[in-house]
Formats: structure tokens, sequence, C-alpha cells
């Protein structure tokens, strides 16, 4: 894309909204649909999450951003092991895992 276009933009959103001049707010790049899909998912929850919960669901978040994935074996591993041994099993109910790995499946196919 880059050479093609000579565009320094990195997603393919981010190409057609420069190509087509759109407004950000209009189309949105995938890196802000993941943020604004996350904080929601964290506001629709917050109340029944604690601290400790909001935080590695932010490292969550991160991680996804950064890899664009996200699978069940990925929260055994590093940064999640800075929480502690099994922290995801400790942190959060096998229910409330699921939620959060259907959260990221859905955001790999948009």
């Amino acid at each position: 894309l880059r050479r093609a276009y000579g565009s320094q933009v990195i997603s393919f959103l981010g190409l057609l909204r420069e190509l087509l001049e759109l407004d950000p707010a209009v189309l949105p790049d995938y890196q802000d649909v993941v943020e604004r899909s996350f904080d929601r998912f964290i506001l629709e929850h917050e109340s029944g999450y604690n601290a400790d919960q909001l935080r590695f669901i932010r490292a969550i978040k991160a991680t996804f951003m950064t890899k664009q994935h996200l699978e069940r074996a990925d929260l055994y591993e590093a940064p999640f092991t800075t929480f502690g041994q099994d922290a995801v099993e400790r942190l959060f109910s096998p229910a409330q895992v699921d939620e959060i790995l259907a959260l990221a499946a859905a955001l790999l196919h948009l």
C-alpha cells in the first residue's frame, strides 16, 4: 500500500479513508474500532470487575492491538504472566474468559 499509493497509513481502512478523503469519524481506522470496542466492553462490565480485572483486560486490549489476534493460550504467556501464574483463572470465571475471547474473535472479522 505504501509503495503503490505513497501513503503512510498502516491499514486498509486508513488507506480508504485517505484516498476518499473521509473524516475519521465516518470511517474509523481498525485500531480505533478495536480501542472503542474494548472501552465499550469495559464500561458495560465495569461494575462487575475489580481493579485487577480491569488492568488485565486493558493488557488484553494492548496485546490484541499489537498482535491483532487473541487465543486462550495467549492469556498464559507474557505480558499476562506479570499478573502472576495462571492469573486469568484467578481473576475471571470461565464464562467471563469466554466473553472476552468472543469480543476478540468478533474484532477479527471486522
